[in-house]
């Protein structure tokens, strides 16, 4: 809570890092770690629930793939090492098996109607048309590798740990005066003078001599560095690429479309408009206005159901329905107007306005999708045979070329791959798969790894063929990338000391104006802008801004933006405005805080209840 207010000043990327490194259900704890007997399959024992390694490894690596995504970039194996990615991972998942055996001690149990009813109301699962879609819901499974069963079985258990939390955080409020303290800090603006000074142009520098040259490729060798580069052969199995080489019959196609009617089938849907009362009494009376010919809205109205028009729902099937409704609503014919039923919102007055039959999709228009799907499943099948014949093959101490002719694989060969993925000129290496970097430099010159997977659809082997050092190139190698950076580092000189003598005028007493004038530039003028940036001009980068908001009113100061500099004077500092939506905000935020660390400090007594222990040793070698 003391960071409270400094976090709020990060960019999104910072908060995205601050998520996943912090908020991990509680600290590494040393006393937690040990160093058991080596090969032992297991992560983790909390309590009596054991983590296993596998399991471990599958969260690291959805972990680094959505962190990679999120940045841009993938991230390597010692960026994800400086950024404490194994432990975080395993520490959430720690977190999770405390509160999976707090949950069990309470008598907390998640039924199947409440998974069901999550699962259809979840957006993710819904169709073009904002219904619940069985076949969607197969689909995003399946691509993210999960079974029906496995998705059923992860969202029980964090159903189950959210009531453990909610029953400590519901009702938790920040100090008003904390909230009134960051809301002011974050609704505090900047207005600001500035100008911008490019660190471009050749025309006023001297051509470098040689003994200029050397000198700086002797004082900066890390600018002309040449990274470790692996000559690599590998062997890839995907499911993409062999459900390309699959075929389907039409027999196939037409008897997975009679099991998987259901998948292609609509049930009958109605549209209704409903009408809810206190009493059943009013209910009945609107009933009976409307049997009489009063329209159901003026009915409605007139019997206490409110002045505003009854709510238009639907299209609807029986299943989306709450069980209190489904009958009334299904046993109309359209036009016709419920009995009062009884909901835990009071009595419902329902009206079916539309009828849809249920529909069956043809054969012919669902054959391609059909045909694909067969293709990916078979594809799936043969992935798993492949592997096992690739992996005895290799066991009888075949190369990688002997195997990939038995069994008619591909074998790709890369001339140099640095820890990057990227090649010899800096160019990314491209289609490779997700861990073969990494698992490339963590083999031995002349080795080759074990088949390994890179998610559920794809795996693969690499041999290191060849093994480059990291060296500094030869100057003469080097020479045009050494003369650009030295002109580079000329450039950002020049523009540096022209930002210094322009802010040197404006302290002593020269209007920014005059000052920048006489050099030629333009002196822009912000509207009030906050610490995130928001009113602030595109010119105004975030280095800018901080400084101005560290800066006194009237002070000028010289910041770097990367491609020159920004001389900027603190013209005034604008109160925060009274915003109730942003207090609010605020206020939100703290809370969310404020249980996240009622979460830390529940993790840590949990572990005082439920023993923790880490095998070390595993997880390193797992990763």
């Amino acid at each position: 809570m003391l960071d409270a207010i400094r976090k709020r000043a990060g960019s999104w990327v910072v908060k995205l890092l601050f998520l996943l490194l912090v908020l991990s259900f509680g600290v590494w704890g040393i006393g937690d770690v040990v160093s058991p007997r080596g090969g032992q399959d297991w992560a983790a024992e909390v309590g009596s629930e054991t983590i296993s390694r596998q399991a471990f490894q599958e969260a690291y690596q959805q972990t680094l793939n959505r962190v990679s995504q999120a940045l841009g970039n993938r991230i390597d194996p010692q960026q994800a090492e400086a950024l404490g990615l194994k432990q975080t991972v395993l520490q959430r998942m720690i977190g999770g098996a405390l509160l999976d055996q707090a949950a069990a001690d309470l008598g907390i149990i998640i039924g199947d109607d409440t998974i069901r009813d999550v699962i259809r109301n979840d957006p993710r699962f819904r169709n073009d048309a904002g219904q619940f879609d069985p076949q969607v819901f197969r689909t995003l499974l399946h691509q993210n590798g999960f079974t029906e069963d496995r998705y059923a079985q992860l969202l029980r258990g964090e159903l189950q740990r959210e009531q453990v939390i909610r029953a400590l955080s519901d009702g938790l409020v920040p100090p008003k005066a904390l909230v009134q303290a960051v809301a002011h800090y974050q609704g505090e603006r900047r207005i600001a003078e500035f100008v911008l000074i490019p660190a471009s142009g050749d025309a006023d520098l001297p051509a470098p001599d040689e003994p200029q040259l050397r000198q700086f490729y002797q004082d900066f060798p890390g600018l002309f560095t040449a990274p470790e580069l692996r000559a690599v052969t590998l062997i890839v199995l995907s499911a993409d690429a062999l459900a390309q080489q699959q075929d389907v019959s039409d027999a196939e196609v037409e008897k997975a479309y009679q099991e998987r009617l259901d998948e292609f089938s609509r049930p009958e849907r109605r549209r209704f408009r409903q009408v809810v009362f206190a009493s059943k009494e009013a209910a009945e009376q609107a009933r009976a206005r409307i049997a009489q010919g009063e329209p159901f809205a003026k009915a409605a109205a007139e019997a206490g159901g409110g002045t505003d028009e009854p709510a238009e729902l639907g299209p609807v099937t029986r299943e989306q329905l709450p069980s209190e409704l489904a009958a009334g609503v299904f046993d109309l014919q359209s036009g016709g107007v419920s009995q009062p039923l009884q909901s835990p919102l009071g009595w419902h007055l329902i009206e079916v306005t539309a009828v849809e039959a249920p529909t069956v999709e043809p054969l012919a228009d669902v054959r391609d999708r059909l045909t694909v799907q067969l293709k990916r499943e078979k594809a799936e099948e043969q992935l798993i045979t492949l592997g096992n014949k690739l992996d005895d093959t290799l066991g009888r101490g075949a190369t990688l070329e002997e195997a990939a002719a038995e069994l008619g694989l591909t074998l790709r060969k890369v001339d140099a791959l640095d820890s990057g993925g990227r090649d010899a000129s800096g160019t990314p290496v491209a289609d490779l798969p997700e861990g073969l970097v990494a698992t490339a430099f963590e083999t031995p010159d002349g080795s080759e790894s074990v088949l390994t997977e890179a998610g559920p659809d794809t795996s693969y082997v690499v041999r290191v063929d060849r093994v480059t050092p990291s060296a500094v190139r030869p100057f003469e190698t080097a020479r045009a990338q050494v003369e650009e950076a030295w002109r580079k580092r000329q450039r950002d000189d020049h523009a540096h000391k022209q930002a210094n003598e322009l802010a040197e005028k404006v302290r002593g007493g020269a209007t920014f104006a005059a000052a920048a004038g006489a050099r030629g530039v333009n002196v822009q003028t912000t509207k009030p802008f906050d610490r995130k940036g928001d009113g602030a001009p595109e010119g105004l980068s975030p280095p800018v801004i901080d400084a101005l908001f560290a800066a006194k009113q009237g002070e000028t100061v010289v910041i770097s933006t990367g491609d020159g500099y920004a001389v900027a004077k603190l013209t005034s500092v604008v109160p925060p405005s009274e915003d109730a939506t942003a207090t609010a905000s605020v206020r939100d935020e703290l809370e969310r805080e404020l249980q996240g660390d009622v979460l830390v400090q529940l993790t840590a007594a949990l572990r005082k209840r439920y023993p923790v222990r880490v095998n070390v040793s595993a997880v390193e070698q797992t990763l």
